[in-house]
């Protein structure tokens, strides 16, 4: 021991630590990550590169304003580290200060003008703040910047797609995959674009693509074929909460009945995904049975040889938690109103005027103030619910709860979205820019308001 007490640092040991961090946030395990990267900031507190990965990974956990601690002492520990500039400037902004994370970018684009991550960075901001023809500028100059980089026109197609202009979208995300074919965010953005144009056979082919990359080495993929005597593992681990959600009730095709099945992902979801029949579930870092097949949820629809148009709706498929159990459940409002964030909810407030209702946002200064667990208590017992949230529209759905999706853009793809309604969700009802509905009269129809 050193003076004072303090335990010498032994020679790698730090390393080791980081090594074990970047191998936990790879599987998903990112509270495990986080407390490796602190054991080895304990030992090397001035090393810049450490602050920065645990601001990033507070980001994951989607807990920014802890992150700005860690990124500005980054920042000032290496005033020259442009990475953790921009992911500074960026969590500014996405915590809601808005003019001191642009002012922050907008130092640095002037100081390097060519950088592409910096201009993508200030287009992500315009994302965030819904200026979609901004920010498709911004990704335009980055692509300038680095023509032959596939993040640049990854970022582009997604501005692209928020515009509506879907086409477009396709022709730049397929350029992303020519300049890197492993990019999986795009690989998946890609299927995804196919399936808003209403190609499901090619937005399911792209997923499983996808689902073959990310198989782990020295086990078998499933390729379609009979799974008879077989243990199943279905990835979700890199799938959104939403896709989750919908896609799980692929697998309870009747065909997978007398297969062994496991579902691997996000612990959040487990209290809600528990009630599915037949289906075991798995947190990231679990051991896997042995002799397992795997494939990624996202390719299921395609090897079970099922179109999203042809599942049936035979009822719920998620079972919320029965109302008896929840505290004071007597005394809750029947319609409730769950907002994304604040200010995603004006439009909607004016129309409920004069009607009784709970009111929740989900995310303030860009931190999760619900989990989806707690979300789905909040759900039960309700007559109707009104959302801004796409999670909450899903769980919804899912439940067989008859709720609004008040879409702010084009809705996503995984709503099936016909019009007014969604393919999929019978009980959901779709409100979207350049569509006109009567969300009072659906109040009034539900019987939960005065004519």
């Amino acid at each position: 021991e050193e003076a004072g007490g303090q335990p010498r640092i032994r020679k790698g040991e730090h390393l080791q630590l980081q090594d074990e961090a970047y191998r936990l946030a790879a599987n998903g395990l990112l509270e495990e990550a986080l407390q490796r990267y602190l054991l080895a900031l304990q030992r090397l507190p001035y090393e810049s590169r450490l602050h920065f990965e645990i601001g990033k990974l507070l980001n994951r956990l989607e807990r920014p304003a802890e992150a700005v601690e860690y990124l500005r002492r980054a920042v000032d520990l290496d005033p020259y580290f442009v990475q953790a500039q921009v992911e500074l400037g960026n969590t500014l902004h996405q915590s809601g200060h808005f003019e001191e994370g642009l002012k922050e970018l907008n130092e640095l684009a002037r100081r390097h003008p060519d950088s592409w991550e910096i201009l993508s960075a200030i287009g992500e901001c315009a994302m965030r703040r819904r200026f979609f023809e901004e920010a498709a500028d911004w990704f335009r100059r980055a692509v300038s910047a680095a023509p032959k980089m596939a993040g640049p026109h990854y970022k582009l197609a997604q501005s692209l797609a928020a515009l509506s202009r879907f086409h477009e979208a396709l022709v730049h995300c397929r350029i992303a995959l020519n300049f890197s074919p492993g990019h999986e965010a795009a690989r998946v953005f890609c299927g995804e674009l196919w399936m808003t144009l209403g190609n499901y056979e090619m937005g399911w082919r792209e997923m499983r693509s996808r689902a073959l990359a990310m198989r782990p080495d020295g086990v078998k993929a499933w390729q379609g074929d009979d799974l008879s005597g077989n243990t199943l593992i279905i990835d979700a681990s890199y799938c959104s909460k939403e896709e989750v959600v919908l896609l799980v009730r692929f697998i309870m095709d009747p065909a997978l009945s007398q297969v062994e099945k496991y579902l691997l992902c996000e612990k959040t979801l487990h209290p809600l995904l528990r009630s599915l029949q037949g289906v075991k579930l798995l947190t990231p870092g679990d051991s896997w049975p042995n002799d397992c097949v795997y494939t990624d949820l996202h390719a299921f629809p395609y090897l079970s040889n099922v179109t999203v148009e042809s599942v049936p709706w035979n009822g719920p498929y998620l079972k919320p938690p029965s109302p008896l159990f929840l505290e004071s459940a007597d005394n809750r409002e029947e319609l409730l109103f769950i907002a994304a964030r604040e200010g995603s909810y004006e439009t909607v407030i004016s129309e409920l005027h004069g009607v009784n209702f709970e009111s929740q946002i989900l995310f303030q200064n860009g931190e999760k103030r619900l989990s989806p667990e707690s979300l789905v208590m909040m759900l039960s017992g309700r007559r109707l619910v009104i959302t801004t949230d796409s999670l909450t529209a899903h769980i919804c759905g899912a439940c067989g709860l008859k709720a609004v999706y008040v879409s702010e853009g084009q809705p996503p793809w995984h709503f099936g979205t016909a019009g007014d309604t969604s393919l999929w969700y019978p009980q959901l009802t779709i409100m979207a820019p350049g569509h006109s509905y009567d969300l009072k009269g659906t109040v009034m129809a539900a019987g939960l308001g005065d004519p």
